[in-house]
């Protein structure tokens, strides 16, 4: 079997990620373009980085391809109707990094009500007795007691909700498809229409895919409904939130703050309006580089499981995960 793939070999090493050893593997750039994936000759597996694009031109290429597997969750980069068109199947690693970004979901909440980023930051500036005494006179918050509205409950809004169980929070939350009362009673949370949990809740944690009708969700209009005092977390796609609509609400104070791992665009340009908000606005702001699911446990998940994949489909059986089914 021969794997093409622009995942670096070093990330294979890292985390002890190794093909059978009869197997071919011949490395693309990243990102890499159609000459590339004809100069790197037929191959049977193709597995890429979940950024990066595969389109149908490069399938024709590779007249012997079973497979297309992406590194991580994402697929949208793949044209997976050109791929279903030529019988290949697309697979990611569907829940792979959940408890992960679950984690940095929680984390950036802790970091944001407790205003971690800003007293280190003002430590190195001002000193240890300056620092603790301004921070004491504006105050930080406990997340306990707090309303915790999740807007989207699939797979990592319920592993945050998990992981919130102990610290004495209520949990609200929104999705298109309600699940059961079991499953509620089993999450301990409540439903409410979208507005509504805008209007209640102290935490919005976003966990929706970006679909026309969830580009720029949070707006103007969405940040005026939101309590002075309510913190924003968005860990699941830039677009789904406005940035001129947010920056606005921090400069003016509408909202608490914002804690994102996730912005648009990615990357972000060196002239990105969250990079010219005000000293004021800017200490309301906690921005991470989109690492929310890419922890040393996931990376390894994502590298073995997507070569034992491809074993399966070597074997004759059917792949998991496919996306284009």
């Amino acid at each position: 079997m021969k794997v093409l793939t622009s995942i670096p070999a070093a990330r294979f090493e890292k985390y002890g990620a190794e093909f059978p050893e009869d197997w071919e593997v011949s490395r693309l750039p990243a990102p890499f373009t159609l000459d590339d994936v004809k100069a790197a000759g037929d191959a049977d597996f193709v597995f890429i980085g979940s950024v990066e694009a595969f389109t149908g031109e490069m399938m024709d290429v590779l007249p012997s391809l079973k497979m297309i597997h992406t590194e991580g969750v994402g697929f949208d980069k793949v044209d997976v109707a050109a791929a279903k068109q030529r019988n290949i199947p697309v697979c990611n690693n569907r829940a792979v990094n959940n408890g992960a970004v679950a984690e940095h979901t929680v984390g950036l909440m802790l970091a944001s009500l407790r205003r971690i980023p800003q007293n280190m930051k003002q430590l190195k500036k001002d000193g240890f007795v300056k620092t603790k005494k301004d921070f004491l006179a504006q105050g930080e918050n406990e997340i306990a007691g707090k309303k915790v509205g999740f807007v989207g409950f699939g797979a990592i809004g319920k592993e945050a909700a998990r992981r919130l169980q102990n610290f004495d929070v209520e949990i609200l939350y929104y999705d298109a498809f309600r699940p059961s009362e079991e499953v509620e009673k089993q999450y301990n949370a409540s439903y409410r229409e979208l507005d509504d949990l805008c209007k209640e809740a102290d935490i919005i944690s976003i966990h929706v895919p970006v679909l026309p009708s969830t580009v720029n969700m949070f707006n103007k209009e969405r940040f005026a409904m939101m309590k002075k005092t309510a913190l924003l977390v968005n860990t699941a796609r830039g677009e789904i939130v406005d940035n001129e609509a947010l920056a606005q609400a921090l400069e003016t104070d509408e909202i608490y703050g914002a804690a994102l791992d996730v912005v648009s665009p990615e990357p972000m340009p060196e002239d990105h309006i969250f990079f010219r908000l005000s000293d004021h606005a800017a200490e309301k702001l906690i921005i991470t580089t989109h690492v929310g699911g890419v922890t040393n446990e996931a990376f390894e998940r994502m590298l073995k499981n997507g070569i034992a994949n491809m074993q399966r489909v070597a074997a004759g059986q059917e792949a998991l995960n496919i996306v284009n089914k």
